[in-house]
C-alpha cells in the first residue's frame, strides 16, 4: 500500500509525521511526504530546467525543503526509519530526479518499507491532484493547508480517501463514522476499522434520520454495521440521531474525534459535497476529518 502525506501550513510537521508514520507502520505501507514550492506549472517548463531549479532550491533550503528536512528529522527521532552511525538515516535511494522533474529521496523504514521525501513545484492543490493521478495511492493525509479552498479542491478532484489532519492529540483517539448503509459509507466504515486497529481506537457508528431515511432504516443499517465490527473485533457502539445532519454530527465530535464520511450521489454526505457544506463541516470539525469515496 502507498500513502501520500501532504505537508501543509497550519499543522506542525511533527504532528503530521507522528500520525502518518504510525498508520504507515501499522499498514506496512510505503509513505511519500510531499512538499510543494511555489513556481510555474510543470507543463510550461522543461523537465531539465525544472529539476535544475528544484535542485538549487533543495540545496538553498527553501520553505518547502525546510519542511522536508523536518520530516526527516522527526522520522529519525520517532525511530520510524533505520539510522546508521551518527544517527543519520539510511538512504534507500539518494536524491534524484523523476521523469516528471520532481525531486525525491528515499529512506529505509524500520520494517523495510520506504519513506520518500518528494519536492514538486506549482500550486499545492494542483500538484496533489497530479501526483495522485500519476501514481496509485491508497490514502492521502493532508496537513492543514492555509486555505480551505485547497482542501475543497483536493476532495473534489482526487480519488483516494483523504484524511485532513489538524494536530496530534495526546491520549486516545476515537472514530465517529457517519453511516447510511450506502456502498461509500461501508467503504468508510471498513477503512476506519483498519485505522482504528492501528491506533487502538474505539469506534462509534452514527446514523442521522432525515427525510427519506427513517428511524427504521437507520436501525437496520446499524445492525449490519454492528455485526461487521463485532466480527472484526473492533470496540464499537452505534447511535441514531434526528437531523439536521451537519448539526448533529458536529455536536458529537471533539478534538480527539476522527470524523469519517463516505460520499456517494445518494448519500447525505455527497449532497453536502455538492455545495458549501463540506467546507463548513471540515472547517468546523474540531478534530481530523476522513472522507472516503
Amino acid at each position: 500500500m502507498e500513502l501520500l502525506a501532504v505537508v501543509g501550513e497550519e499543522v506542525s510537521t511533527r504532528d503530521l509525521v507522528r500520525f502518518v508514520g504510525i498508520v504507515g507502520l501499522g499498514f506496512e505501507a510505503n509513505v511519500t511526504f510531499l512538499a510543494v514550492t511555489p513556481g510555474s506549472r510543470l507543463e510550461f517548463r522543461s523537465h531539465t530546467d525544472l529539476a535544475a531549479d528544484l535542485l538549487h532550491e533543495w540545496e538553498m533550503e527553501t520553505a518547502a525543503m525546510k519542511k522536508l528536512a523536518l520530516v526527516e528529522e522527526h522520522l529519525v527521532s520517532f525511530r520510524m526509519v533505520m539510522a546508521g552511525e551518527g544517527g543519520a538515516p539510511i538512504t534507500r535511494a539518494p536524491l534524484h530526479r523523476r521523469k516528471d522533474g520532481a525531486l525525491v529521496r528515499e529512506l529505509l523504514g524500520l520494517d523495510g518499507q520506504t519513506f520518500r521525501l518528494l519536492l514538486r513545484e506549482g500550486k499545492l492543490e494542483e500538484e496533489v491532484v497530479i501526483e495522485t493521478r500519476e501514481r496509485a495511492y491508497g490514502m492521502i493525509f493532508l496537513g492543514m493547508p492555509r486555505s480551505w479552498r485547497q482542501i475543497y479542491r483536493v476532495l473534489q478532484f482526487t480519488e483516494p480517501p483523504v484524511l485532513v489532519i489538524r494536530k496530534w492529540e495526546e491520549g486516545e483517539y476515537k472514530f465517529l463514522v457517519c453511516f447510511d448503509g450506502s456502498p461509500p459509507s461501508w467503504r468508510a466504515l471498513r477503512l476506519a476499522a483498519r485505522i482504528a486497529k492501528v491506533l487502538v481506537a474505539p469506534l462509534e457508528v452514527c446514523a442521522v434520520t432525515e427525510m427519506g431515511f427513517s428511524m427504521e432504516d437507520a436501525r437496520k443499517v446499524l445492525d449490519k454495521a454492528s455485526r461487521y465490527l463485532e466480527k472484526a473485533t473492533i470496540p464499537s457502539r452505534v447511535c441514531v440521531e434526528d437531523g439536521p445532519f451537519e448539526k448533529r454530527i458536529l455536536a458529537k465530535a471533539d478534538a480527539s474525534t476522527i470524523l469519517t464520511l463516505g460520499t456517494s450521489r445518494k448519500s447525505q454526505v455527497r449532497q453536502l459535497l455538492l455545495g458549501a457544506a463540506p467546507l463548513r463541516l471540515a472547517s468546523r470539525a474540531p478534530g481530523p476529518v476522513l472522507v472516503v469515496k
